[in-house]
């Protein structure tokens, strides 16, 4: 007895035990492509791909600098992200608020310890 073939893999996406036995061999193997890329795969996708394997890479190879120095090696860029980080926030609320705030919060957080 001969297997029918249908079109439940490739135009259902049913892949069950089923839908794969009866497909035809071209319908397995587009269904497999299908399954590999995403849906909304582009030129875009790629390059994403892409950076996200040489940032991959960047990070592998920086981790045991990272280890050794116990994070020091980073020192510089993060004290210059903290200051543009404080200007935005003085720019946004200004200091009488900031250190209002920081006053309410230290206060609250010692009556909470105690």
């Amino acid at each position: 007895m001969k297997l029918i073939k249908t079109k439940l893999l490739q135009k259902y996406n049913h892949n069950s035990p089923v839908g794969i036995a009866t497909a035809s061999h071209i319908d397995f193997c587009r269904y497999q492509v299908r399954c590999l890329k995403p849906y909304e795969w582009s030129y875009n996708e790629y390059i994403k791909c892409i950076t996200t394997f040489i940032y991959s890479i960047f990070i592998l190879l920086t981790i045991p600098f990272l280890v050794l120095t116990n994070g020091l090696i980073f020192y510089p860029f993060w004290i210059v992200v903290h200051i543009r980080e404080t200007k935005k926030i003085i720019k946004k609320f200004g200091v009488s608020t900031i250190n209002k705030r920081a006053e309410e919060l230290i206060k609250e957080m010692s009556e909470k310890k105690e």
